[in-house]
C-alpha cells in the first residue's frame, strides 16, 4: 500500500469525454495524476461520475483515505456504495470506513425505463458459457471487457479472443459489446483484483452501460460451499444495482464440475472454451497453466467422450500432480474428480496424477517423500 500523507485523498479531479463512446477521469492520488477511462466499441455513454465510484471504492477504504469525486454522481449510485462499503468493510476489518464527499449538487439518475435489453459478462469460460447455456433465450448482448484479465498489451490475442466471441454471440443469435479500460493501471497499486476489485469493476461497466440495459448477468464464481470474502459474490455484486438497473449475480448452487458437464455436449461450447489468461500467449489455452491444467482436468474426467479443440492434445500430468492447491474450492474438486474415477474405473493415468496431487504433505526428505508418493499412487491403482 502506498504511503501518503495523514492530509492525503483519492480524487476524481475532472471528468471528461472526448467522443460519444468514451468517458475519462482524472485521478489524483498519492502525488500522481492518472487518466483513467472506459470505452466502448460503439455504443454512447453520458458524462456522469457513476461508473467511476465503483472503481474508486476499494482503493480508498483499502488505504483509508477520503475519496472526493468533483462531478456530480446520482444518489441512487451514492446509496449503493454504501450498501456495497459496508459490506466490504465488515469482511476486511482492516480497512477503514468510506469516507466520501462529493459535489452538493447530485447528478439526476439517467433513466432507461425504455430499455429491456438484458447482458451477461462473458469471457468464453466455463462459468460463461454455462451462464449462457442456462439463458440464452433471456439475452440480447453478451459483454466483454479488454482490460480485465486480458492484458491491453495483449492485442493480438485480444483480436484473437474478440473473433471467437463474435463467433459465439452470432451463434447465439445475440450482438457482442465490446468496452476497454485501463482501469486495473490505478486499483492494481491498491488492492487485490480477484479479492477486492473484480466485481466492483464489473458493476463500474454495467452502470457505464446503464441507459441501455435492464440487466446485467454476471457468471458466478464459486460454489455454494466455498464462498467467501471475494470480489465477485452473490452477496455482493446485486448491492450495486438502482433503480431501472439490476445486477443479478448467476447462480452458485453449480460448482465447476457440474458447470463443464452442462456444457460438454455443446459443440459451440466445445469450439470456444477459453480459460487461459498466460500473457504474450497466442494459442487460445496454454495446457500448463493452472487455469487451463485445472480446467483440462475436469474435462478430461468427466467429459471423456467429447473433443476440446481449444486444448493441447494431452494433458500434462507431471505438471498437474504438481499443482499447488491453493484454495479449498480447488482442492475439493480434485477430490471429487478422484474420487469419480476411483468408482468408475476410468482413466488410472489422470487417477494416479490426482492421487500424488492430493495426498498431504508431510515433512520428509524431499526424495523420500517422492518415493512414498508414488509407491501409493501405485497401491491406490492396484486397489
Amino acid at each position: 500500500m502506498p504511503l501518503l500523507s495523514a492530509r492525503a485523498r483519492i480524487e476524481l479531479r475532472e471528468l471528461r469525454r472526448p467522443s460519444a463512446n468514451r468517458l475519462e477521469a482524472l485521478v489524483l492520488s498519492g502525488g500522481r495524476r492518472q487518466l483513467i477511462w472506459l470505452e466502448t466499441d460503439g455504443m454512447a455513454v453520458q458524462a456522469s461520475a457513476d461508473a467511476f465510484l465503483p472503481i474508486l471504492l476499494p482503493a480508498a477504504m483499502a488505504s483509508g483515505l477520503p475519496l472526493r469525486i468533483e462531478a456530480p454522481v446520482s444518489a441512487e449510485v451514492l446509496a449503493a456504495a454504501r450498501r456495497v462499503s459496508n459490506v466490504m468493510a465488515s469482511w476486511f476489518p482492516d480497512w477503514g470506513e468510506l469516507a466520501l464527499e462529493t459535489p452538493d449538487n447530485g447528478a439526476p439518475s439517467v433513466s432507461n425505463a425504455a430499455s429491456a435489453a438484458r447482458a451477461a459478462f462473458f469471457s468464453g469460460g466455463v462459468d460463461s458459457f454455462h451462464t449462457l447455456l442456462c439463458r440464452r433465450d433471456q439475452l440480447q448482448h453478451l459483454l466483454f471487457v479488454h482490460g480485465f484479465d486480458l492484458a491491453l498489451a495483449e492485442q493480438t490475442k485480444a483480436d484473437l479472443v474478440k473473433r471467437s466471441l463474435l463467433c459465439v454471440a452470432a451463434e447465439a443469435g445475440m450482438s457482442l459489446l465490446m468496452l476497454r479500460t485501463n482501469l486495473r493501471a490505478f486499483t492494481d497499486r491498491w488492492v487485490s483484483w480477484d479479492r477486492h476489485q473484480c466485481g466492483a469493476a464489473l458493476a463500474a461497466v454495467a452502470l457505464l452501460l446503464s441507459p441501455h440495459l435492464k440487466q446485467v448477468v454476471i457468471p458466478s464464481s464459486y460454489s455454494l460451499p466455498f464462498l467467501h470474502p471475494y470480489g465477485s459474490h452473490p452477496g455482493l455484486d446485486s448491492l450495486w444495482s438502482i433503480p431501472g438497473l439490476e445486477l443479478l449475480h448467476d447462480t452458485f448452487v453449480e460448482d465447476r464440475s457440474a458447470k463443464a458437464m452442462a456444457i460438454a455436449p455443446w459443440a459451440l461450447a466445445r469450439r470456444h472454451l477459453r480459460v487461459c489468461w498466460q500473457p504474450s500467449m497466442p494459442d487460445f489455452n496454454c495446457g500448463r497453466c493452472r487455469k487451463c491444467l485445472t480446467t483440462y482436468a475436469i474435462l478430461r474426467g468427466y467429459c471423456s467422450g467429447y473433443d476440446w479443440p481449444t486444448f493441447p492434445d494431452h494433458l500434462d500430468l507431471q505438471a498437474l500432480s504438481q499443482l499447488q492447491t491453493n484454495s479449498s474450492d480447488m482442492r475439493n474438486r480434485f477430490l471429487a474428480l478422484r474420487d469419480h474415477l476411483f468408482h468408475t474405473g476410468q482413466d488410472p493415468e489422470l487417477l494416479a496424477a490426482l492421487h500424488l496431487l492430493v495426498e498431504p504433505k508431510d515433512r520428509l526428505h524431499p526424495v523420500m517423500m517422492l518415493r512414498r508418493q508414488a509407491g501409493r499412487g501405485l497401491a491406490w491403482l492396484r486397489a
